[in-house]
């Protein structure tokens, strides 16, 4: 049965890979401990381990907080991609009031390479007074990735 879940997030690196710093704060809400956290180029990799040993089809609910630091900016999405078949998945990101994205959208079930593509028929997700916001998914399929993908105003200067 599955006892320790591996997770991984993208974050922002230096030119040789490097992860600076400590880009968010992982903690573990409900059903299982943090085992360990290695920076690896371009994400950090964390490991779950579960209150329980899961036999095949039981179901268990797992929360996973990520903070980021306010000094270092993530990847502008949220995603889950499964490496096996699942039930659900609740992505939930809350933003700073003071610096709202632009645009924020849910990702539902696209390949990899698609989650930071914007098209128009896309469903749009709106933060609420606390800058929140939350979206579920069911049946979730290997391959596929399934989250929040949010877009920020250009800086002062930046051309698009």
């Amino acid at each position: 049965g599955l006892s320790i879940v591996r997770l991984r997030r993208g974050v922002r690196s230096t030119p040789e890979g490097n992860v600076r710093g400590r880009p968010f704060e992982i903690r573990v809400r409900k059903g299982g401990r943090l085992l360990g956290v290695v920076p690896r180029p371009g994400h950090l990799a964390y490991s779950v381990k579960l209150d329980k040993r899961l036999a095949l089809g039981e179901v268990h609910k797992l929360m996973v907080e990520l903070v980021a630091s306010a000094d270092q900016p993530v990847s502008p999405h949220y995603v889950v991609q499964p490496l096996m078949s699942f039930e659900s998945f609740t992505a939930i990101a809350r933003f700073d009031l003071r610096e709202l994205p632009v645009r924020v959208r849910r990702v539902n079930g696209v390949p990899q390479g698609e989650i930071g593509i914007f098209w128009p028929d896309d469903e749009l997700l709106v933060p609420d007074a606390e800058g929140k916001v939350e979206t579920t998914f069911q049946g979730l399929h290997d391959g596929r990735s399934y989250g929040i993908a949010w877009e920020w105003a250009p800086a002062v200067g930046e051309g698009r």
